[in-house]
């Protein structure tokens, strides 16, 4: 540029000297009276020249001033020492210029677009980011665009985001192994087979901690501490956390009865938080039946992994009866017992509401169910209706705002299977309560959302009239129960076990024979189960839009609009699993305005509740369900397949050995 405005000059000075002589020449010949207009002409032409050139000289002084300023005498040796650079581009993209530094990038930029070269740099020319990180070989630059001049600022952060890589990959995680029903397995073993036991269980877990790095120290006869980073749990989740496959595997191949859960607590850096998150997950993995792993970052939600075998018994009759006695006192100190249970309640909420009632009253305590608020489901309400004049002398029946005025600071809230006070049929009484007991028999979620006095949640249970009728004998007073409670909640195990198919243990025939004894009637409950021509008509009808989805899966849109019962939405996926090769039904239908049901079930071999997890619903291994409101059954349906996708892909079959 500044050769240019010595051309100019000299181009200029040659301009003015040749005026200058011609006009002398032409006042030599024609006297000075003649040329006076023609000189002062040529005199203003050569004064505005110099005008023009002095001040474009001074211009480009300020400017060249004000870059020295800022970039020094060298550009270039101040582009090298911040590691950025710039390039310029044209309304196509391409490059038109780019700096001296990095000095390879003006052979390999100009003329090329820059998104074929930084594919990652699209985001800033769509508006959609203001930085983009690109990667360039074995460099990382931080992009920046000023979009109002066609330029790009770049800056070399290799360093900085290894260091970033690096510092996560360091954090610390806290984990715990715990080998389930180890102790149980064998407490009453021979030395050799415990030494057997050992030899296939524990040794392959310190392998597999030794072949990842990890610390490992057992804490107890049936539990390990794990202490790893960041990098390694990585390498653990990649692997599937092969571990619970392996020692599942190997316990079947042997006849134990045992498997292994692992718990991962993450994300922060005090050591006393990690400990109680690790411990938290631990009991969550427990309590949802073992043979899985519980992983939470701080301030994140729980995931689950694995998971693929269905509850075993765990519950000793010794912690039924410490339990019972802990009811009990509570009992015995509060002023008032309510008792809530879950939206639409079922046969099973009711029949265990109604023993809870029986017990509360055993020891002369006010006592209230929560039903007519929330729903009832219609054979329930069916029930209800029949039996209401021996019903409604021996109970108090309340809506959740009689609940309110009722609760008072020393009043005992018991849920009824459920825990989640979202599905709750009084959640404001939930909000209200200072003192409240869980019974249920679904897998635990993460929190409860309130600090509950006793928590009794058991995977393994078919139903909470099993574990209620379990707490009966260990009362102080005996409780007496009416054929028609005790048919009510034999019903409700009918249901929840699919006619003692599933979820179905020793303790559930003990506690069906009790509830005989007390004059349950199986006739009567059958009757009360029985569908009417029109339900038969229309499970008929949602059995017709059943699709095959492979892998055994079976899933059912209903798309008429009319709301259907979730009973019968539960009952066509019970039918659906006598298909052959069938191991997992999933019914989806209107249960009412804007609200979308899901009804699931499984033999065993897929775990349908991780499945309703991912859609923020719950329930058994073997049966769940969500229900999600302002949605339709198309959407909710294109969820449920994601969801089931996700599922078969992370429970392909992990082949890996453990070595050491």
């Amino acid at each position: 540029m500044k050769e240019k405005l010595e051309d100019v000059k000299i181009q200029t000075a040659l301009f003015v000297a040749i005026q200058i002589t011609v006009l002398i020449l032409l006042l030599f010949f024609l006297g000075f009276e003649k040329l006076i207009w023609a000189f002062l002409v040529a005199l203003v032409e050569i004064l505005l020249l110099t005008y023009v050139i002095y001040h474009y000289e001074t211009g480009l002084k300020d400017r060249l001033l004000s870059i020295t300023r800022v970039l020094g005498s060298d550009a270039k040796d101040a582009l090298a020492f911040g590691q950025s650079g710039l390039l310029m581009y044209d309304d196509n993209l391409n490059v038109t210029w780019v700096s001296d530094y990095p000095e390879d990038f003006i052979d390999r930029f100009l003329g090329q677009r820059i998104t074929s070269l930084w594919p990652d740099t699209k985001p800033l020319f769509q508006g959609d980011a203001d930085r983009a990180l690109v990667n360039d070989g074995d460099r990382i630059f931080e992009v920046t665009r000023r979009s109002e001049k066609h330029v790009l600022f770049f800056r070399d952060v290799t360093h900085q985001q290894q260091l970033e890589v690096s510092y996560e990959d360091e954090k610390v995680v806290m984990g715990l192994i715990h080998l389930d029903n180890y102790e149980d397995t064998t407490q009453y073993q021979e030395e050799q087979v415990i030494a057997n036991i050992d030899t296939l269980i524990r040794q392959p877990i310190v392998e597999w901690a030794k072949k990842y790095k990890m610390f490992i120290r057992r804490t107890r006869a049936d539990r390990y501490l794990l202490v790893l980073n960041e990098k390694i749990f990585k390498q653990l989740a990649a692997d599937k956390f092969s571990i619970v496959s392996y020692i599942r595997n190997e316990s079947t191949q042997n006849d134990f009865d045992i498997t292994v859960s692992l718990a991962f607590a993450r994300g922060t850096e005090d050591y006393t938080q990690l400990a109680e998150m690790v411990n938290s997950l631990m009991e969550l993995a427990l309590s949802r039946g073992g043979d899985q792993v519980a992983v939470r970052k701080f301030g994140e939600e729980v995931h689950y992994y694995g998971g693929r075998s269905e509850a075993t018994e765990k519950r000793s009759k010794v912690r039924v009866r410490v339990l019972a006695q802990t009811f009990r006192d509570l009992i015995v100190k509060s002023d008032r017992v309510l008792i809530t249970s879950h939206m639409d309640m079922d046969f099973d909420a009711m029949g265990s509401s109604l023993a809870i009632s029986r017990i509360i009253a055993s020891y002369n305590k006010p006592v209230s169910i929560v039903c007519l608020s929330g729903g009832i489901e219609e054979k329930l309400g069916q029930a209800m209706a029949k039996y209401e004049s021996v019903l409604e002398t021996r109970h108090d029946f309340i809506t959740e705002d009689e609940a309110l005025a009722l609760c008072g600071n020393n009043t005992l809230v018991v849920m009824t299977d459920h825990h989640n006070p979202d599905l709750s049929n009084a959640p404001a009484l939930l909000n209200k309560a200072k003192k409240i007991v869980i019974f249920d028999h679904h897998r635990r979620i993460a929190d409860f959302g309130f600090n509950p006095l006793m928590v009794y949640i058991e995977a393994s249970a078919s139903s909470v009239s099993e574990l209620i009728t379990e707490f009966l004998p260990y009362q102080l007073h005996r409780v007496s129960l009416c054929w028609e409670e005790a048919t009510i909640m034999y019903a409700g195990i009918l249901i929840d076990t699919m006619r003692f198919k599933n979820r179905t243990g020793s303790r559930t025939f003990e506690a069906a024979a009790s509830l005989r004894q007390f004059g349950a009637e199986p006739a009567a409950a059958d009757e009360l189960l029985k569908d009417s021509y029109r339900e038969f008509e229309l499970k008929t009808a949602i059995s017709n839009f059943a699709q095959d989805r492979g892998h055994g899966i079976i899933v059912t849109p209903y798309a008429d609009k009319k709301a259907v019962n979730r009973v019968i939405l539960s009952q066509v996926a019970d039918s659906l699993m006598e298909v052959q090769g069938v191991q997992a039904a999933f019914v989806i239908a209107a249960i009412g305005e804007g609200r979308i049901c899901i009804s699931a079930r499984s033999t065993g071999k897929i775990n349908v509740q991780r499945i309703m997890e991912q859609l923020n619903g719950g329930g058994h291994f073997t049966a769940a369900a969500v229900v999600r409101e302002n949605t339709s059954v198309t959407a909710l349906t294109k969820e449920l397949d994601e969801a089931i996708e996700a599922y078969i892909k992370e429970e392909e079959p992990n082949e890996d050995h453990i070595e050491g």
